[in-house]
């Protein structure tokens, strides 16, 4: 696996600084679309 930055699937950020998965949808997210472990993420409010 390369240590190269992956796009953020969730916002669309190319250079994310790193990506985590959601606990409440499991979708990768951000530091930028991120609002923290105990708020929803983008994807979350798309379902």
């Amino acid at each position: 696996m390369s240590e190269e930055n992956q796009e953020c699937p969730t916002c669309g950020n190319e250079n994310p600084e790193c990506l985590k998965e959601c606990p409440w949808c499991g979708s990768q997210k951000c530091d930028l679309c991120d609002m923290g472990d105990d708020t929803a993420c983008m994807n979350c409010e798309g379902e």
